[in-house]
């Protein structure tokens, strides 16, 4: 025991340093793991986590992890994780519905893609939690695949003090991703990912795609899977995500008037359109009888004969709020 509290002590110290170093806290942690890789090694671990959270997953998560992989083999360390996971991320009556092996990718078509690889997914009823590598890629779409997930967004952009337009890096959109896990309520020990209101929902044996909006930008985002059931993980997968997913539009249809130029960026009226159908909408370009939604940036002055028909007319802005919702 008092080894245990000197490691503590060693390791709160190192923590409460201006730069922590990650290869001091591994090997203080390494000293207790060549013996005890049980709740007696993941404690600790889960102390420092706690105490850090950004130090641990910006800083020590990635080599701390290809390290204990390497001297203790991937399932020992799904196991710590799952256990660190439950007994400190989880929300009050949060629970873990599936899981299994795999990968998840969010993508930024025609630029590049965030990846968590060969871990394990987590699924919630609000959120998928990845533990595993970290990475991002350049994206090189061929065949299929391009079509299976409707590419239509461009890359994000941001623009410089002179007005023009640049991508934004891939570690900009690294360090979002690893800052919107931490800095929750209770950090969280891996990945966070949205499924709130999800659509564009596909599977087929090797992969599940699907798609959220939110702050008015499109996340596209594809799950594949290592288990040696593909199809099982697939099917088991795609059943809860389904449950998920909105049909909002569900017997209301739409009329669009452009031009269209806030919102989504580089998306365009035919994926609008796109939208209003696979959340259970349907286009009406001929008869307002029937017509629940004109979309348009005109003045709604122009369109008071809408108005008095009992159609609602929403901003191109206002549409992608009531998506949101």
């Amino acid at each position: 025991m008092s080894d245990i509290n000197q490691l503590y002590n060693n390791i709160k110290k190192e923590l409460e340093k201006p730069k922590p170093s990650g290869n001091n806290v591994l090997s203080y942690l390494l000293t207790v793991a060549s013996e005890n890789f049980d709740s007696v090694f993941y404690t600790p671990v889960a102390n420092i986590f706690q105490l850090n959270p950004e130090f641990f997953m910006e800083s020590f998560y990635p080599l701390f992890r290809k390290k204990l992989v390497k001297l203790f083999g991937d399932q020992k360390i799904k196991e710590m994780e799952k256990y660190i996971l439950e007994k400190s991320c989880l929300h009050e009556g949060e629970e873990i519905i599936y899981e299994c092996d795999g990968s998840i990718q969010e993508l930024f078509p025609k630029s590049y893609k965030i990846e968590v690889l060969n871990g394990t997914i987590y699924v919630t009823a609000s959120r998928i939690i990845a533990q595993g590598s970290l990475r991002t890629a350049r994206m090189s779409y061929s065949g299929p695949l391009s079509i299976t997930l409707g590419i239509a967004a461009g890359s994000p952009t941001t623009r410089t003090r002179r007005g023009r337009r640049r991508d934004i890096k891939p570690t900009d959109a690294k360090e979002n991703l690893i800052s919107t896990s931490i800095h929750q309520e209770l950090p969280c020990y891996g990945y966070v990912f949205s499924i709130k209101k999800l659509f564009n929902l596909y599977h087929n044996k090797h992969l599940i795609t699907y798609e959220i909006i939110h702050d008015s930008r499109l996340y596209k985002y594809k799950l594949s899977f290592s288990s040696s059931k593909i199809q099982n993980s697939t099917d088991k997968l795609f059943d809860i995500l389904k449950s998920f997913g909105r049909k909002m539009f569900y017997k209301k249809s739409f009329r669009f008037k452009g031009p269209f130029k806030n919102g989504i960026k580089n998306l365009g009226l035919d994926y609008y359109k796109d939208l209003v159908k696979a959340l259970g909408g349907k286009i009406n370009d001929t008869s307002l009888k029937t017509l629940s939604y004109f979309i348009t940036n005109r003045p709604k002055s122009k369109y008071l004969k809408f108005q008095e028909m009992g159609i609602e007319i929403l901003t191109e802005q206002e549409f992608l709020d009531l998506i949101e919702g």
